[in-house]
This record gives structure tokens, C-alpha cells and sequence, in this order.
């Protein structure tokens, strides 16, 4: 089977005078088109299309070099925060944002 970086292509539509940029949807694996008045567009946007995936195999990659008991714990934590109700990225940006506005930080480096 082709990687999904093999299936981003450009081309021209001859019949309406433009360029398509063709690419594997990360999710469904369909095709997908976007139509683009110039070529140079169309390749900017295969360029960060490309961009992308590669950076999504490298954590793929760091994934893949995670033991077992480093998963399973990010598996408990996934289905606690599913139970509980909240998305674990919003308890991430509102701890950082909590981290931001604390005066703890501001005590220690007084004592």
C-alpha cells in the first residue's frame, strides 16, 4: 500500500483552467481536491500538506519507541478524562493558564 505522502500529486484541469491539488484524506484515506488558480498555490499547499504528514510520522515514530507501561498510562488517563467528562488538551491550556496567573511564583522568588 502507498503512504499517504505518495498520494499527494498536482495537476492540471485542463477543462476549467486551473490546478488541483490531490491528497489522501489523513482520516478516511479518500481522495480529496483542491482547485488552485495558479500552479504555484497548488504547490504551497502540497508543500505544507507534505509538511504535515512528516511531522505526524515523526511522533508516529516517538509513539511507536514508548514502553508499555508509558501507553497504558496514557490510555488510563485518556479514558479517566473521557469519564470525567473533559478533554484533556483544555485541562492543559487551563493549567498553563492557571500556571501564567499565579502568584505561587511570585512568593517564592520574594522568600
Amino acid at each position: 500500500m502507498k503512504s499517504k505522502r505518495e498520494w499527494s500529486f498536482i495537476k492540471k484541469n485542463k477543462q476549467r483552467g486551473n490546478w488541483q491539488f490531490i491528497f489522501a484524506d489523513r482520516v478516511t484515506g479518500k481522495e480529496v481536491t483542491k482547485s488552485f488558480s495558479t500552479r504555484k498555490a497548488a504547490q504551497a499547499e502540497k508543500d505544507k500538506y507534505d509538511e504535515a504528514e512528516k511531522k505526524a510520522q515523526l511522533k508516529a515514530q516517538s509513539w511507536d519507541k514508548a514502553d508499555e507501561s508509558q501507553r497504558r498510562e496514557f490510555h488510563d488517563l485518556q479514558t479517566h478524562a473521557a469519564k470525567q467528562g473533559y478533554d484533556l488538551w483544555d485541562a492543559v491550556r487551563h493549567h498553563d493558564k492557571f500556571l501564567a496567573t499565579s502568584s505561587i511564583d511570585r512568593i517564592k522568588s520574594v522568600v
